[in-house]
């Protein structure tokens, strides 16, 4: 068991000498780089921000005509910034929460004796687990996050685990003026540096209980299936699987922000070999698919002779 004296390596009990944070901030991007090469970037950040129709379609139309191009006295970036003083931001209240992204969700069948194991293994020489393309809302910076591994979680007989990163996110409360007068009202939202925030959860990775009806709704096919039937075998004993992948695909999430309308999308790409074990009692069929996002069970059904003994 552990104590605040003796962890054992990857513990995230929060006990004992502070840890350090699970995730660092590699690089940053300032909003203006981030979406000056997009019109629909611009649009949505500005939007998000509580900038007036006017002001908005003004941006615009410069972007569309062409007189944001470079030029032998000003870059991209300066005739951008230069556009956006046509309108003053005021910061009304700045807060930092915390925002939870989620990674993998996963669960274990509903039978006696049932277990699911979560862990990641080492592949890269920074132990890296992940890597989150946090993207801004409104007018904020974009920030690329390094996530270190966590060593395992353990779902039970018939509870579901969603496994996540608490991230740190500054959000600004802005009021937008125009010649002095209020035009609209909006926000900004960055991810910062775990040492900006005082919230002790940033200190350790975190797995949370859900529903399985809370589970993603699969886009695409499994790219593995666990079958495992063991109806006939009437003995107690546990019958053992895993699976194993290192999918270096991204794909995008959507996290919550508390005290804001928006949602922080995050690309996310799987750097280390995920694995799952798999504790499974005899008596019953289990079939189960995976997906990039979850695990999902499609059964397991009880034994045709048990079934008739309860009916009876």
């Amino acid at each position: 068991m552990c104590n605040a004296s003796k962890h054992s390596p990857g513990c995230d009990c929060g006990f004992g000498p502070p840890y350090p944070p699970r995730y660092s901030v590699s690089r940053t991007t300032s909003w203006v780089d981030w979406a000056g090469g997009s019109a629909e970037r611009l649009r949505t950040g500005l939007l998000q921000a509580g900038w007036d129709a006017g002001g908005i379609e003004h941006v615009l139309h410069e972007y569309a005509a062409g007189q944001l191009g470079s030029s032998e006295t000003t870059t991209l970036r300066e005739r951008i910034e230069g556009l956006l003083r046509i309108r003053e931001t005021r910061v009304e209240r700045v807060d930092t929460v915390t925002v939870n992204v989620p990674l993998f969700a996963f669960s274990a069948p509903a039978v006696k004796g049932a277990r699911v194991v979560y862990s990641e293994t080492r592949t890269t020489s920074r132990g890296r687990s992940w890597l989150l393309n946090f993207s801004p809302v409104g007018t904020s910076h974009a920030a690329t996050l390094d996530v270190e591994q966590v060593a395992s979680y353990t779902a039970g007989a018939g509870s579901c685990k969603l496994v996540l990163v608490p991230v740190a996110v500054r959000v600004e409360q802005l009021t937008i003026l125009r010649h002095g007068q209020v035009v609209g009202y909006g926000v900004r939202a960055g991810a910062l540096p775990p040492e900006e925030s005082q919230d002790s959860d940033l200190r350790r990775r975190a797995v949370q209980s859900i529903r399985a009806s809370d589970l993603p709704s699969p886009e695409a096919s499994p790219f593995d299936v666990l079958a495992v039937d063991v109806t006939q075998d009437r003995s107690r004993d546990i019958h053992t699987a895993s699976r194993a992948w290192t999918i270096d695909v991204g794909r995008e999430v959507s996290a919550a922000i508390p005290g804001i309308p928006f949602s922080a999308n995050v690309k996310l790409r799987q750097l280390n070999k995920l694995t799952l074990a798999f504790d499974l009692p005899a008596g019953h069929a289990y079939h189960a698919e995976l997906y990039p996002t979850h695990l999902a069970w499609t059964r397991p059904t009880e034994p045709t002779a048990t079934r008739r003994r309860r009916a009876a």
